[in-house]
């Protein structure tokens, strides 16, 4: 059984409702313990429905229904639930991942081999010895850090690269880049989406955005017309007060830029400060 039909007849049993819209995942759950009737766009449950649903559930899930923690973040925590996979927060979810070719910044380590991506909680990360930062959108950016690291202007080039993560750890990531007060580079896909970002992130005077340096006919050539399309919309609607922002995205949007990080390493073009 799934964590989403499971919730739907926890919900209906701990809420004790009497009736629920006429959807799909309720009449799954009416036909199951074999309860309500159609009324109009409305299932009409009474209090012996909910006493079938909870035994019924209880029976098929191999544990009382009522005892199922739906709001477990980690598997650790899900564990005595059905299947522990029904934990909110992805295994890796809450982990900073980052790669350097310099050195690290986890106590009693030294460099590490390029390519290799570490990934550990936020507590244990020591900046002390890091002379920077750049924080990444894409992935890829970080599993070959050392196509990127090459193009970048000092101090960067020696920076301790993180990502931007995805779901849950965003929220740490970004905890995390306000709280350091060492150079920060933001370097994030070069179209409306990307720089839109990289701007919301410039939160202190520390943080710089980083732009790929090279003549707009070059970029219009690796640049996803696709993508940029998409994104217009989203372009028109930016607003900002800076003139050197507003500057950037009006490029964008004039010469239809989206170039995407991968595209700037596997050219070589040079990254340089906004």
């Amino acid at each position: 059984m799934n964590k989403r039909l499971a919730k739907a007849a926890f919900n209906i049993v701990t809420q004790a409702k009497s009736e629920v819209p006429d959807s799909k995942t309720n009449q799954v759950i009416c036909n199951i313990a074999g309860v309500g009737h159609v009324k109009g766009r409305k299932i009409v449950l009474t209090q012996s429905c909910r006493l079938a649903i909870e035994k019924v559930f209880s029976l098929e899930l191999g544990q009382p229904l009522l005892s199922i923690n739906f709001e477990a973040k980690t598997r650790t925590d899900s564990a005595l639930n059905p299947d522990e996979k029904w934990a909110k927060e992805g295994v890796f979810a809450n982990l900073i991942c980052f790669t350097s070719l310099t050195s690290v910044p986890v106590a009693g380590m030294g460099n590490i081999p390029g390519g290799i991506i570490l990934s550990c909680e936020p507590e244990q990360l020591d900046f002390s010895g890091v002379t920077a930062v750049v924080l990444v959108e894409n992935g890829e950016v970080l599993k070959e850090w050392k196509q990127t690291a090459k193009l970048l202007p000092p101090p960067y080039n020696n920076a301790v690269a993180i990502y931007r993560g995805h779901g849950e750890n965003i929220v740490k990531v970004k905890a995390l880049i306000n709280q350091l007060t060492l150079p920060v580079g933001l370097y994030f896909d070069y179209d409306p989406a990307g720089f839109a970002m990289a701007v919301r992130e410039k939160t202190k005077s520390n943080h710089v955005i980083l732009i790929p340096d090279a003549p707009t006919d070059v970029l219009r050539k690796l640049s996803k017309p696709e993508t940029f399309e998409i994104q217009l919309p989203m372009a028109n609607s930016w607003r900002s007060t800076d003139e050197v922002l507003i500057a950037q995205m009006d490029k964008l949007k004039k010469h239809e830029l989206a170039v995407m990080q991968e595209k700037i390493a596997a050219a070589s073009i040079p990254i340089c400060t906004l």
